[in-house]
């Protein structure tokens, strides 16, 4: 017997709110199937069937069908909440959880997620802190401490708990790459440099990190590295790289045309950048794009 799809419950969902309330059935496949199988973020369905399971007349009926499963349908339900801004039900489930569980890590997890969705920033920060006091090891409390500085524009502060939080996951790409675009906000470029260095150095293959290192470099006027690096993200991949050839270009026209190498590459360049253009049936853009690049003065 194949599972109903989350269209199709949906479907029978609306169906149903127009003549009578749903089942207990219906609500939790409906929440397991956006909260356990789909990778669609639906707070409005969870919220929906959540309540009708957890606060209406279903109640009793869930809590006979779910056994122990049903803390985590207030879980879900309170992070619905919260996504949709539904402080006061997100609260009343809190409560719930802390009445059954008391101040376990989970659960005050949950509570400086309210918290946060309250506004309570600062109150927010000090959970996280005594909890990373108690496990100084756990990631989701640095990782929203670095949310909450990020959405306060206090970037000094996200980059010391980007910081701290790196000296213990040190193989955390995704963090690098957030530290280093804070460190570029800031103007840091050699900060930042050395944030994509040790990403190249876990990834050398990924070609968006040889990129990002060339873009700084060609900011700052470093060209000739920012032409190896160039090069290097379209040696690792040359048939989708249309920013690594504009970088390439440029940076052989800062360069100059004295060395024989710019020469070759900024025709080499020009042609290919053109050719994509072309490929793509768009022969006016290319013409535009030819000539654009003609104009393109040396240093």
């Amino acid at each position: 017997m194949t599972t109903p799809s989350l269209l199709e419950l949906e479907k029978e969902l609306r169906a149903l709110e127009i003549t009578s309330e749903p089942s207990a059935t219906l609500c939790i496949d409906i929440i397991k199937e956006v909260c356990e199988r789909s990778a669609l973020r639906r707070p409005d369905l969870v919220m929906r069937c959540g309540e009708a399971l957890l606060f209406g007349s279903r109640k009793k009926e869930a809590f006979s069908r779910l056994g122990n499963s049903v803390w985590d349908f207030y879980e879900y339900l309170l992070r619905a909440a919260l996504d949709l801004n539904h402080n006061v039900l997100a609260g009343k489930c809190l409560e719930i959880l802390q009445n059954k569980f008391g101040d376990t890590l989970r659960v005050k997890k949950l509570e400086a997620l309210a918290l946060e969705g309250a506004g309570e920033f600062e109150q927010a920060l000090a959970v996280y802190d005594d909890l990373i006091e108690m496990h100084p090891t756990d990631a989701v409390c640095y990782k929203r401490k670095v949310a909450i500085y990020k959405s306060q524009n206090l970037l000094a502060e996200s980059v010391q708990a980007l910081n701290r939080y790196l000296q213990i996951y040190q193989n955390d790409l995704e963090a690098y790459e957030e530290l280093a675009d804070i460190y570029l906000t800031l103007g840091d470029y050699k900060s930042a440099l050395f944030c994509i260095e040790e990403m190249i150095l876990s990834s050398p293959e990924n070609y968006i990190f040889h990129l990002k290192y060339a873009d700084i470099l060609y900011t700052i006027g470093d060209f000739r590295n920012a032409r190896k690096y160039y090069s290097q993200s379209l040696n690792i991949n040359s048939e989708n790289n249309t920013r690594a050839l504009f970088g390439l270009y440029l940076t052989c026209k800062a360069l100059g045309s004295s060395e024989r190498l710019n020469r070759e590459l900024s025709a080499l360049t020009k042609q290919k950048l053109v050719q994509q253009y072309e490929k793509s049936g768009n022969k006016e853009m290319a013409t535009l794009l030819n000539r654009a690049l003609e104009g393109v003065t040396e240093n």
